[in-house]
């Protein structure tokens, strides 16, 4: 069983051909109608969501600030400067100011939690800690019930 990663993708001749060949049909597309560049702006965006997702779920710290570096151009144009302002100072952070010892538990994947062991069940720590208080409030002693 030969397993591949998508660095190892890269260096495939014809999988490099088939790409230029959708590029350029792409380019094509969009050059005939505004329409169409737009639906390939949502395409590009919704696939920068998934990068973000995917990377947050497997834990792949890299790939996850690729995918901030790609959204923050659309969250500029969106008009959202507090978020515009925020995601440049983490992203600044994130690349010059980690110690060595946390870079590396980062990239190995120590910045997400995972309630099981499966390899896509990784969760951000906030979102982990706002599921757990919520579950509790909500809970049959909870504030909401139990009155």
């Amino acid at each position: 069983k030969t397993e591949f990663s998508p660095s190892s993708l890269d260096s495939v001749p014809a999988l490099s051909e088939v790409m230029e060949i959708i590029e350029s049909k792409r380019e094509e597309l969009a050059a005939k109608s505004p329409v169409n560049e737009l639906y390939f702006q949502y395409i590009d965006m919704y696939d920068i969501f998934l990068m973000n997702l995917h990377s947050e779920r497997l834990g792949n710290w890299k790939r996850y600030i690729h995918s901030l570096e790609l959204m923050f151009p659309y969250i500029a144009a969106a008009g959202h400067r507090n978020y515009t302002k925020s995601l440049a100072m983490f992203l600044y952070d994130m690349e010059n100011n980690l110690d060595e010892h946390t870079r590396t538990a980062f990239e190995n994947g120590e910045w997400v939690f995972r309630r099981t062991d499966k390899a896509y069940a990784g969760v951000a720590l906030d979102l982990c800690i706002e599921q757990h208080l919520m579950s509790v409030l909500k809970g049959n002693q909870g504030l909401t019930r139990g009155r």
